[in-house]
């Protein structure tokens, strides 16, 4: 299975993990200093949190921000979540510029 394939939106892993801890929406929304009504949000996908929140979930479960960010089984990486959200012409930017600072920090690394 493909991490695509195993995908599941942010809204759906924290409310796995919310009633994985038998907790209330209400109780996680205490346990991580946010309203009730941002966690039904988030959980309806209406909405995301911010990363300083996605932070607090993350510690409060055990578990890392990539994990919750990408929804899938083996956990990706935020920066491949993240490039996968980019539009062709912006990930062929992303991946020019990664060439163009790996190129300078070799020539760094030579003098």
């Amino acid at each position: 299975m493909t991490a695509k394939e195993g995908a599941m939106n942010i809204g759906t892993v924290i409310r796995q993990l919310r009633e994985s801890h038998k907790m209330t929406q209400d109780d996680l929304a205490k346990a991580v200093g946010v309203s009730v009504q941002s966690v039904s949000s988030w959980e309806l996908n209406n909405s995301t949190p911010r990363m300083g929140v996605l932070k607090k979930l993350a510690d409060y479960f055990g578990v890392d921000v990539a994990s919750i960010v990408a929804g899938v089984d083996q956990p990706e990486t935020i920066a491949t979540y993240l490039f996968r959200t980019l539009t062709p012409e912006e990930q062929q930017l992303t991946i020019d510029h990664m060439h163009f600072l790996y190129a300078q920090r070799q020539k760094a690394n030579k003098q």
